[in-house]
């Protein structure tokens, strides 16, 4: 799997995104993912360096180059009632 890190490519280069978002209702979770590739969906994927980061809730991702996306970020809804 080819990659490369975000600050080895030109700025005026575009950049593919590719985010899914997951809810499970009766774990009441929800599952957010992003992967960044050079130019298209079938560029090169891109580790983001800092200062360019990945938050869920103010949370950092967690970084894998495993599987379809790169970062990935578990989090659990709080039900005031």
């Amino acid at each position: 799997m080819r990659q490369k890190k975000s600050s080895d490519i030109d700025p005026y280069i575009p950049f593919y995104q590719d985010y899914k978002v997951v809810y499970k209702k009766f774990k009441n979770l929800t599952k957010a993912k992003a992967t960044f590739r050079e130019k298209n969906k079938d560029g090169i994927r891109l580790e983001l360096q800092y200062p360019a980061k990945i938050l869920c809730n103010g949370k950092p991702s967690s970084f894998s180059n495993v599987g379809n996306y790169f970062y990935n970020s578990v989090t659990v809804i709080l039900m005031i009632l």
